[in-house]
């Protein structure tokens, strides 16, 4: 599991890079880019995190709780992100704000055990607000989707190929 963290890790360094070094992308475009990449490397890291300290000694709880934060709250802006970087976005404050809303929400909930909790034996529970969570993550992927279809029609490009690794990235 470790090392297919890792790899993920590699490759978006190794995307970074490519898109920082393209001088055919423009400025705004390669921050959004890195941004992507940045939130896609948060929440696997914060994924692979909760995963290795859950059941740890109870020495790991406060990091096993940021790693949980850290990835409920990355996950849903990968979407959003994914939009602004590759497809047309009507109202990017709008889903700006109800990023960074979800993100204060996740923060605020961990410290009140709305989305999910650790017990006294660092074991991660979901409770009843992680249906917040998952509706968000649908949310802005669904919204990915519909930005980069909508980017393909205004560009006429070949939106097939698009919409097919989009809908690849919401199953994985």
């Amino acid at each position: 599991y470790t090392s297919v963290i890792l790899t993920v890790i590699l490759l978006l360094i190794i995307t970074i890079t490519d898109v920082m070094i393209n001088r055919l992308i423009n400025r705004e475009m390669k921050i959004r880019s890195v941004i992507a990449c940045l939130l896609i490397a948060g929440a696997s890291l914060g994924e692979c995190v909760g995963v290795l300290t859950n059941g740890a000694p109870s020495s790991f709880i406060f990091l096993h709780q940021i790693a949980k934060v850290v990835e409920f709250c990355c996950a849903p802006a990968i979407g959003f992100a994914v939009a602004r970087a590759y497809g047309h976005v009507k109202r990017p404050k709008l889903a700006g704000v109800v990023i960074i809303f979800h993100a204060v929400f996740e923060c605020v909930g961990a410290c009140f055990q709305w989305v999910f909790y650790i017990d006294s034996q660092n074991i991660y529970h979901r409770t009843n607000g992680y249906l917040i969570y998952v509706i968000m993550f649908v949310i802005s992927l669904v919204y990915a989707i519909v930005c980069v279809i909508r980017s393909g029609k205004e560009y006429q490009t070949g939106v097939d190929i698009m919409l097919v690794l989009t809908f690849l990235m919401t199953i994985i």
